[in-house]
């Protein structure tokens, strides 16, 4: 799969590597469905034990994100698998409670952990998607050549006539490279997530403090409480299938 993606993947492919014949192998495996189960397996690995060892959660889920990256860059046929349901394989579920370990250090319920690292997977698998379709561009003259195609459209096609807004952006600077861009999103997750943990530590305490006719106090988790937010109920979403 690393040399040909998952199109060069096959039984017959697969027990020729070996040294077995195709029916030989379906001893082992049942299915080709079954083969690429194991593959991707293989290929997620195990989270480093990095991730747990971070100082806070904020920087647990900054280097469970650069090595899921790490992970789709070394095995960019992860990313053609089907999301298809919930982590059901050892490896998976282990990328999954790495994420939920570096959350439990916060104020948020089990739910809203659970969320939450599903919507940095969904990041994760975005950025990772956008950089294998940079990288596919072979050589550096077929990425001069698109450098040159998106100057020509953002720099004279896309004027300020038809897109006053965009040109506006362009010439500020305003697009940058991926990496920033990357980074920019994970920075708004981590900011929203923080955010969402003052609000949900300070709902229970303000409930008290109107009750008993108080003014602001703080949180028993040391959130400063200033009012009481209301968020509607939803129910548990479903999970990524893959890391």
């Amino acid at each position: 799969a690393d040399e040909s993606g998952l199109p060069g993947v096959s039984m017959t492919a697969i027990a020729a590597r070996l040294g077995f014949t195709t029916m030989s192998l379906y001893r082992y495996v049942r299915a080709k469905e079954d083969l690429m189960v194991l593959l991707a397996e293989h290929g997620i690995g195990l989270p480093p034990a990095a991730i747990a060892e971070a100082d806070d959660w904020r920087e647990g889920l900054r280097r469970w994100h650069a090595a899921v990256r790490d992970v789709y860059r070394a095995h960019p046929w992860l990313l053609d698998l089907p999301v298809d349901g919930a982590p059901m394989t050892p490896n998976n579920l282990a990328w999954l409670e790495a994420a939920l370990g570096v959350l439990a250090r916060t104020p948020l319920p089990p739910a809203d952990r659970l969320s939450a690292a599903i919507l940095l997977s969904g990041q994760v698998r975005w950025e990772a998607t956008i950089a294998r379709g940079y990288a596919q561009l072979s050589g550096p003259e077929a990425r001069e050549e698109r450098g040159r195609a998106e100057a020509f459209v953002y720099g004279r096609l896309a004027g300020p006539d038809d897109y006053p807004v965009l040109a506006e952006t362009v010439r500020s600077g305003g697009l940058g490279d991926e990496e920033s861009t990357f980074r920019f999103g994970l920075d708004r997750i981590l900011d929203g997530l923080e955010q969402h943990m003052h609000r949900s530590a300070a709902e229970p305490a303000a409930t008290t403090g109107n009750e008993q006719g108080s003014g602001p106090h703080e949180s028993r988790n040391g959130f400063p409480v200033t009012g009481s937010q209301e968020e509607p109920g939803r129910s548990g979403p479903s999970l990524p299938g893959r890391a």
